[in-house]
């Protein structure tokens, strides 16, 4: 039985999934009921809500690997805020202040750097989140 993320922060009103991984189509509408800020590349800013407002907020920097994951998450979160960013951009989330930061990326974009077998984790970028979305931080602070 998999157990759905909603008990780990207290709301069983969302059962558990049957016996092997929910494999049709989105439990959730994933359309953004919030924002969406229309760029369709790197700097994409989605805004969910989910079912209750009780419940934590969450920050996600993802790829688009993160668009079949996502529409399980929106329902556990009050509000999720989902970034299409390699890095994580600290401006965001001081303005933003989620109870929950999620940083996904598949293996290949975390990535080897000049052959000599470091890891590239993610960092603040030079440019702003800002400059990166095209979008305000006002704009999401009032989310």
């Amino acid at each position: 039985m998999y157990r759905c993320l909603s008990r780990k922060f207290g709301n069983p009103a969302i059962p558990d999934s049957p016996s092997r991984p929910y494999a049709g189509g989105a439990p959730h509408s994933s359309k953004s009921s919030g924002y969406d800020n229309k760029n369709f590349s790197r700097g994409n800013t989605s805004v969910f809500d989910g079912k209750g407002p009780a419940a934590p907020r969450m920050l996600v920097f993802r790829d688009s690997f993160f668009n079949y994951i996502l529409p399980h998450y929106i329902p556990v979160f009050s509000r999720t805020f989902a970034v299409s960013a390699f890095g994580l951009y600290f401006d965001l989330i001081s303005a933003v202040r989620p109870d929950v930061v999620v940083f996904e990326v598949i293996e290949r974009f975390v990535g080897m750097r000049g052959g000599r077998g470091e890891r590239v984790f993610p960092t603040d970028p030079a440019d702003s989140f800002e400059e990166l979305s095209g979008t305000s931080l006002g704009e999401l602070k009032a989310y």
